[in-house]
Parts: structure tokens; sequence; C-alpha cells
């Protein structure tokens, strides 16, 4: 009788398919956090556009665009390196609370809050003018009038000259 020598017992940790079974989930927990990690670092921006919540409606404030279509406003912006130079228009003459001493004009990204741009337009007589830090490129959402009334489009930057009308919102 011959006796087999006895084979070594088997222990789990030198099993290889042991180790592809731990590391999937653990290869999948740490791409979650790294995603996680993205996620966080890069949220969406808020939008903005006077919006408020009651209860469970949303609705938009229209007041200050509808006196602009009211008064029939228009802009005609001429765009000099970085400096703005504004003329108002309307067929006929426009109240005092309509030609503030200051205008707010914003160029609003699309997608990325980091490009948005503000600038603050100061009249000169019958034109208001102001500087922006630098002109973008691209598509941008213009906004700009005062506290009373206001005057939104989508425009192609870089031009040199812009006309934004009233719209019926």
């Amino acid at each position: 009788m011959t006796v087999e020598p006895q084979k070594k017992a088997n222990i789990w940790y030198t099993n290889p398919w042991v180790w592809l079974i731990i590391f999937i989930p653990v290869f999948t927990v740490g791409l979650s956090f790294s995603m996680l990690y993205v996620a966080v670092q890069n949220k969406d921006s808020e939008v903005k556009d006077d919006w408020y919540s009651q209860k469970k409606a949303i609705r938009q404030d229209f007041s200050r665009d509808n006196l602009a279509t009211a008064l029939a406003i228009s802009t005609e912006i001429t765009v000099t390196g970085k400096s703005l130079r504004v003329q108002l228009r309307s067929p006929g003459p426009l109240p005092p609370a309509a030609t503030p001493e200051k205008l707010q004009l914003v160029l609003s990204h699309p997608t990325d809050i980091k490009k948005d741009l503000k600038a603050e337009l100061v009249r000169q007589g019958e034109v208001y003018v102001g500087n922006l830090p630098a002109i973008p490129v691209g598509r941008y959402y213009i906004e700009i009038g005062c506290k009373d009334w206001r005057l939104k489009d989508v425009v192609a930057l870089p031009t040199d000259t812009l006309t934004i009308s009233a719209k019926s919102p």
C-alpha cells in the first residue's frame, strides 16, 4: 500500500478569484467617492431671473419687462475695446424715472456662472457709458435696465454694435 502525500490546504488569500471578487466592490466604492467629489466641486449654478416661489407655484415677475414694452424702449450699444456706450431710444419722451443716473448691464453665460459679467453704466448727457473687465466671446444673455424697467435678449459676442428692443413677455 502506498501512501499519497498530503496536499497543502488551500489558503483563501492565495486564490486569485477571491481577490477579483473583493476588488470589484472596493473599486466601485472608490469610484463612487471620486464621482461624488467631482459633482460637489462642479455643481451647476442656480437660474436667476426674478423668480419667487409661492407654495408649489412658481411665477415670474414681468413688471419691469411690461414697462419697457409700454414705453417702447430700445437701446443701441456700441462696444469699443472694453468700453460701452449705450443710447436709449423711444418713439416718445421718456419719463424721468425711466432715465436714471445709472443703468445696470449684465452679461450672463448660459452654463457657467464664472463667466458672467456686470457693468454699471453712468449717464453722460444723452448716453450711458461704462466699462467691462473683458469682452467675452460666445453666446450670452444680456440684460440692461434699472429698477423700473429692463430689456433682455440673447447675443453673440464679440460685436461692435447691439440693438436691443422691448419684447412682450
